[in-house]
């Protein structure tokens, strides 16, 4: 699937934007309610830096029980069915990619979206 998972459900703006937090190894959250979708869009991410690779934490599905998890401090993505109330009240400093409704927003001061 690779990368075409990624254009097929967001524009190519927002496939830059989560190509631009990847390589400033911001924590990024991805959002979709389709566990295939949501697995291919974060490991996408891993073909999409070549030749660079992500060093840090990337997980394919975030379990509702390690939600406490978005609030660590070191470079993530993470995959995330819903985005429930507790999972908006965690995003503090991410990018946020939904793949649902073809969106990418940051709540970063340092890095802007606009």
């Amino acid at each position: 699937m690779g990368c075409s998972v990624l254009m097929w459900y967001l524009r190519l703006e927002h496939v830059l934007k989560f190509f631009a937090g990847t390589l400033l190894e911001k924590q990024i959250v991805v959002v979709c309610s389709n566990l295939g979708i949501l697995s291919a869009s974060v490991l996408s991410v891993i073909s999409l830096i070549l030749p660079y690779q992500w060093q840090s934490l990337q997980m394919l599905v975030l379990p509702n029980g390690m939600l406490d998890f978005l609030d660590a401090p070191v470079p993530y993505i993470v995959g995330v069915r819903n985005k429930t109330s507790e999972v908006q009240s965690k995003l503090s400093n991410v990018i946020l990619v939904d793949t649902n409704k073809n969106q990418v927003s940051c709540f970063s001061a340092v890095f802007r979206c606009q």
